[in-house]
């Protein structure tokens, strides 16, 4: 099965903005579209690291919850 990095880093793009800009209205927060995206590029390219790297130094619970705390 081939896996296209551009198509894994758009669709984990899109969705990260959908689920951020979903939190911020819910929580009530101000959404900021750039900061928003810069978030989400954030989390896509993360996604993309593991992806590529399968025995990753990204792939510890520690980093997973600091790339989460950074795109809030």
């Amino acid at each position: 099965m081939v896996v296209y990095l551009d198509s894994l880093f758009l669709l984990n793009l899109g969705l990260d903005e959908l689920l951020l800009l979903t939190a911020a209205k819910l929580g009530g927060a101000r959404r900021r579209h750039g900061r928003v995206l810069l978030a989400s590029a954030l989390g896509a390219l993360y996604a993309a690291i593991l992806f590529c790297q399968r025995q990753s130094y990204a792939a510890p619970p520690l980093w997973r919850v600091a790339v989460g705390v950074g795109m809030v």
